[in-house]
């Protein structure tokens, strides 16, 4: 037993090479703990990045959201993300339809036409907590990547390769 919480409250802590025991009252948590070589995530966030777009995040979250209606659980269908001068289109066809959408952007860069999985820019977007989301792109086969200036989040979505009969 490691660490005493509170005068009443007592968490034991348990753990050997491979798994760690949390013990809390009647709760017990087993975790198993992972070792070894991990991607090294600084090597993929370059900072040369050619497409910068700022966004309201609950317009894109919107947007997100109803394209993943159009997404079974088994589907990898991207949707697309083109962007224009002061817009960004959105396009996702999958076999129970079609969708087509625009939202308002600002954009420094050149265009760009890149395929994200819907359901991981979803999950990125309901944790920030900012009413504006900033993306950088590389180009169309590298990371996109969701950060604040301060860095207090940064989030790192793959792209899926996607062809001209995909939009």
């Amino acid at each position: 037993k490691i660490i005493p919480g509170e005068a009443k409250d007592m968490i034991s802590l348990y753990f050997n090479e491979h798994y760690v025991l949390f013990e809390y009252d009647q709760t017990r948590v087993v975790s198993r703990l992972l070792d070894g070589n991990f991607y090294n995530i600084s090597h993929m966030l370059s900072t040369d990045y050619e497409v910068k777009i700022t966004v309201n995040k609950m317009d894109f979250l919107r947007c997100l959201d109803r394209s993943t209606l159009l997404v079974k659980d088994s589907d990898r269908r991207p949707i697309i993300l083109k962007t224009g001068e002061d817009k960004l289109d959105l396009f996702i066809r999958s076999d129970l339809g079609a969708m087509e959408d625009s939202i308002a952007i600002h954009k420094e860069g050149k265009d760009l036409t890149i395929g994200l999985n819907p359901r991981f820019m979803v999950d990125a977007l309901r944790a920030i907590d900012d009413e504006e989301i900033t993306m950088y792109f590389i180009n169309s086969v590298a990371p996109c990547v969701i950060k604040n200036e301060m860095e207090t989040y940064l989030y790192l979505v793959l792209p899926i390769n996607v062809s001209n009969s995909d939009y």
